[in-house]
């Protein structure tokens, strides 16, 4: 009688999921969202700082180049003087002379898709057309002025907006702003009082890329 008194009733487990609600699903859609954008923007940061170093090494290594030259030929480059084709440039000049070695892409920014495609070339230099700014078919020491940007890139926003990357004599190579950069153009590396190179492809002018 005890036993049957005790007798319980054991009900059967039964599993119940409940599924999301609309809310959380949107709210899920929402942080997914987010963290795709975050990672977009570091990837897009991360692309945008590497072709910013590639373009400030080809810089460094254009003026290695320069250096070069005028250490080798006592002159700086000049394509109008040294022109062995219609189309001979100074990039043309450096590599005729074995100064740029192998690699491919020292012409190139990877942030530059105007000039490159067209000239093969996203760069430079001081080849102004003017006797008292422009180095090409200028011996070394004939400088007043101990630093000034060397070579460049073309394009004004190719990295950053407002900006200009340059290499200086000195090797040092950097993002200058673009008010900074015309400035420096403009100022004579010498009294002006000789003849300057009038290369065909050096104007001392940059494009906008913003």
């Amino acid at each position: 009688m005890l036993i049957a008194s005790l007798h319980l009733q054991v009900q059967p487990y039964t599993s119940r999921r409940r599924g999301f609600t609309l809310a959380e699903m949107l709210v899920s859609i929402g942080v997914l969202t987010i963290l795709i954008g975050l990672v977009m923007a570091l990837t897009h940061l991360l692309r945008g700082g590497a072709s910013q170093v590639r373009c400030l090494y080809n810089l460094t290594q254009i003026r290695t180049a320069l250096v070069t030259y005028v250490q080798d030929y006592r002159i700086y480059p000049d394509p109008d003087s040294l022109k062995t084709s219609p189309t001979m440039t100074w990039e043309g000049v450096l590599a005729n002379a074995g100064l740029i070695g192998r690699d491919p892409d020292i012409f190139r920014c990877p942030a530059d898709n105007i000039m490159y495609p067209t000239v093969n070339s996203s760069y430079d230099w001081r080849d102004t057309g003017n006797a008292a700014t422009t180095l090409a078919g200028h011996p070394f020491g004939d400088t007043q002025r101990e630093n000034f940007a060397l070579a460049y890139d073309v394009g004004i926003g190719f990295h950053a907006k407002g900006k200009v990357n340059v290499v200086k004599l000195d090797g040092s190579a950097l993002a200058m702003d673009q008010s900074t950069y015309f400035n420096d153009m403009v100022l004579p590396v010498r009294d002006g009082a000789g003849t300057g190179g009038t290369g065909t492809t050096g104007s001392g002018t940059v494009l906008s890329g913003q």
